[in-house]
């Protein structure tokens, strides 16, 4: 038995479980319909693979759950509104993705399914897979933000204003590419215990949330946070020591986050549950802060080697000028 992935229209990464290494011509056809009747057709078959890593099952729950947060959030603004459309909207993004997450599960290998080091692999990779939408989300919403900012910045005082605007428009675009989010999973862990939603309680945790989120991620790509002990020496010791500091950083940021969401929604901090959500989400972002940290400070080099050539070349430049001086002189 294998897995396979088809692609809708939408973009929804599906996956299928196969006789075989591939799909047959009936497989295709019982794919094809299924996709049809989701409402999501003219699949694109991308791949599978033969013993289940599951890692296009763990990117596309990572969109799932992103599209649930933004989704909830959506019915949040149409209940505190009052907009039916954005509520009943709001509730069937909700409801499809919690579907689809459900239906994605048993192709997952979770932390309690690990009995040897193939397990423990797949589990790393499906995590780390898994957390990509969520961060590039808000890499491109700084991104965006920090483009827009720097040109309403040019277009007023160009020069500082350009500066000035591109770090405003950083920090609000990563923010608020975060804040939908994880409003709504303040509201679909307040469902959780059955209570009324109290969309205010959900939305001002949110804000928290969302700037230790900006600032974490940030942190993780080596956007900031750059110490020269850090971005030192040769190639093994740059991804220790970047990977340390990126589980350093994601671990407590992704627990705070974590106890918040629990506070606001009423939910026991040191149950049995919450502890095990703890675990969890601590391995999650240790697994996604080493590897991302790592690989940032892997590719960008020794950053003091690459100073101190810089400083030679400047020093190489000066010598020139100053002989080119001393000739000029001497055959004045």
């Amino acid at each position: 038995m294998g897995i396979f992935y088809a692609q809708g229209t939408s973009g929804q990464v599906y996956p299928f479980e196969i006789k075989g290494l591939e799909p047959s011509d009936t497989e295709k056809g019982r794919i094809s319909e299924y996709l049809t009747n989701l409402g999501d057709p003219d699949q694109n078959l991308i791949g599978g693979d033969d013993g289940g890593s599951g890692l296009g099952a763990a990117f596309s729950g990572g969109i799932d759950t992103l599209q649930l947060g933004f989704g909830s959030a959506i019915e949040g603004l149409g209940e505190s509104t009052g907009v039916d459309f954005l509520k009943e909207y709001g509730k069937e993004v909700v409801e499809t993705n919690k579907n689809q997450l459900s239906e994605s599960e048993e192709y997952r290998t979770r932390l309690d399914d690990i009995t040897g080091v193939g397990s423990a692999l797949k589990f790393a990779g499906q995590t780390i897979v898994e957390q990509v939408p969520q961060l590039g989300a808000t890499i491109a919403g700084g991104y965006l933000g920090g483009k827009t900012g720097a040109a309403i910045g040019s277009a007023i005082v160009p020069g500082v204003g350009t500066i000035i605007g591109t770090g405003v428009g950083t920090v609000a675009g990563g923010l608020a590419a975060n804040f939908p989010f994880f409003y709504g999973m303040n509201r679909e862990a307040q469902k959780d215990t059955g209570a009324v939603v109290d969309e205010g309680v959900a939305a001002l945790t949110a804000i928290p949330q969302s700037a230790l989120d900006f600032i974490a991620d940030r942190i993780v790509v080596g956007a900031i946070f750059n110490p020269k002990f850090i971005n030192g020496g040769g190639i093994f010791s740059r991804t220790t020591k970047g990977a340390g500091a990126g589980i350093a950083t994601e671990v407590p940021t992704e627990i705070g986050q974590q106890v918040l969401e629990r506070l606001q929604a009423g939910k026991e901090l040191t149950s049995e549950e919450a502890i095990r959500e703890y675990r969890d989400v601590a391995i999650a972002a240790g697994l996604i802060g080493g590897s991302v940290r790592g690989a940032s400070n892997l590719i960008s080099g020794d950053q003091n080697k690459k100073e101190q050539e810089e400083k030679n070349r400047q020093l190489d430049e000066d010598m020139q000028d100053l002989r080119q001086d001393v000739h000029g002189n001497a055959s004045l």
